[in-house]
């Protein structure tokens, strides 16, 4: 910051250091022109201690002001939902979010399940595979539909919690290939 601190005395010198050299440009605390740059200060300071702000809000990790409009741009619910109530963890999923790198793997949303507070979690693929053919399958073949090809399943604790159900199931509903479906058990 160097001279340009966001104290208004500060601000005040630094006004009075810019004025030309001269007998007509006085240092009196009580003149007209001194008390003209202490008001200015005030105003400088408050616009500076703004801008300065600005520079937190725009960083989804400091920012506070502007959470919803973040939350807006990463696609997340608005505002204090079951997924995160205070504005640390809010915070935390919009970081998260601008940095997940996604993944079609089983476990990458293994991973994800546990990064959002799981103790375990186990990704089931739908155990039928490959749809009946004709011309390709034999007898004894499973039988099964294209929907099957798509579908799998989140295994998670029987404990979680209602609002970590809720967070799991909407991060991978939100990270998950638009083409699948999957679905949640809590066995585990």
């Amino acid at each position: 910051m160097g001279l340009w601190t966001s104290s208004a005395a500060d601000m005040a010198r630094a006004l009075f250091g810019l004025l030309p050299r001269g007998l007509i440009w006085t240092s009196d605390a009580s003149s007209r022109l001194q008390q003209h740059l202490a008001g200015m200060s005030v105003e400088l300071s408050r616009i500076h201690g703004r801008a300065t702000d600005l520079m937190d809000e725009a960083d989804p990790q400091t920012t506070d002001e502007q959470l919803e409009d973040w939350e807006r741009v990463c696609g997340l619910p608005k505002g204090t939902t079951a997924l995160a109530a205070t504005k640390a963890e809010r915070r935390l999923d919009i970081v998260a979010h601008l940095s997940a790198q996604g993944g079609q793997s089983p476990a990458y949303y293994v991973a994800l399940g546990l990064a959002l507070g799981l103790t375990s979690c186990t990704v089931e693929e739908w155990p039928y595979g490959v749809p009946f053919r004709c011309n390709v399958a034999r007898m004894g073949d499973r039988l099964g539909n294209s929907y099957d090809l798509f579908y799998w399943r989140v295994h998670a604790p029987a404990a979680t919690a209602a609002a970590l159900r809720t967070r799991l199931e909407w991060s991978i509903e939100h990270y998950k290939p638009a083409h699948t479906s999957v679905d949640f058990a809590y066995d585990l």
